[in-house]
């Protein structure tokens, strides 16, 4: 069987012999030679590497290497904390726009309008318009 790879790229560095410093770096391949030869001894994301989303998030989780169990268990806690208040305020908005779609669909009916252009302007089930105008 033969495959070919196009979006490729193979680099065979030797570590010892890269030297560059970080104000050195030009290319993508240069700044992740660098993070993997440096990650352990890096206090900051170097700023030329900043850029690079894949890079920083690199850079992150190496520095969470060094975190005590304690420190780890609070980042773990907010992080659950801080998915939870998002999962939240997705509840809320999604239930503000039912809402809002009940409140356009009474003030149609209201005006006399047909469940046709109703459900076309809202979104609703023929159920839900038939519950509205029972209200």
């Amino acid at each position: 069987m033969n495959q070919d790879l196009h979006d490729l790229e193979f680099n065979f560095i030797e570590l010892k012999k890269f030297d560059k410093r970080e104000e050195e770096l030009e290319t993508i391949i240069e700044k992740w030679i660098f993070f993997i030869k440096n990650a352990d001894n890096l206090s900051m994301i170097p700023k030329n590497s900043a850029e690079i989303p894949e890079l920083n998030e690199a850079y992150k989780l190496a520095s969470m290497n060094a975190w005590s169990e304690q420190e780890l268990a609070i980042y773990e806690y907010w992080q659950i904390r801080d998915a939870g208040d998002r999962y939240k305020i997705q509840e809320e908005f999604e239930k503000g726009k039912i809402e809002g779609k009940m409140e356009i669909a009474i003030e149609m009916i209201n005006d006399g309008e047909l469940n046709d252009k109703i459900r076309k302007y809202t979104g609703l089930t023929d159920d839900e318009i038939g519950e509205l105008r029972k209200k």
